[in-house]
């Protein structure tokens, strides 16, 4: 689907990135430091949508739902500086019992991780209703694939028709 001829996307994603934390063998991850930067090289900007959380409930953060959550709120003031229309999205769940999991996620995520993978939405929904961003829970029509991290093309598809909904 298309948004149409008046939208511009630009799409900003990375592998691994986290709200605000930094991971000694993946540098250049931290969200709080590349998103100043990135918001200002694509002013003006309409509206930001931000679907980030799920690499911070990784074994080694030992962060909390609510920890992840906290750490959104502090970017959505950083992107209040460049649009008041925010569109928080809460990433899909971990499914710890994917065909592929015990593969992938070995020593980054566990049953705890996927526990909390459950909380994110009601936490981010909070943090959305607090600082009047519209909200969305990829969890409702999306779920990860084998590796039970990650979306597959048709969990993307899904989420892409999903969110053009609230956008156009």
């Amino acid at each position: 689907m298309r948004l149409g001829d008046n939208f511009s996307v630009v799409e900003e994603g990375l592998n691994g990135r986290t709200t605000d934390l930094d991971q000694t063998n993946r540098p250049g991850r931290n969200g709080k430091t590349y998103l100043a930067p990135c918001l200002a090289s694509h002013d003006p900007i309409d509206t930001v949508v931000l679907m980030l959380g799920t690499n911070d409930l990784k074994i080694e953060f030992h962060r909390s739902a609510q920890e992840t959550a906290n750490a959104i709120k502090n970017l959505v003031a950083d992107i209040h500086q460049y649009t008041s229309k925010v569109l928080l999205v809460s990433p899909i769940h971990i499914d710890d019992h994917a065909r592929d999991f015990e593969l992938y996620a070995v020593g980054r995520y566990d049953a705890t991780s996927a526990a909390k993978s459950r909380e994110l939405a009601d936490c981010i929904k909070s943090v959305a209703q607090e600082l009047d961003c519209a909200f969305f829970d990829a969890s409702t029509v999306a779920a990860p694939g084998n590796d039970g991290i990650h979306l597959d093309a048709a969990a993307h598809r899904a989420l892409a028709e999903a969110l053009e909904k609230l956008l156009v």
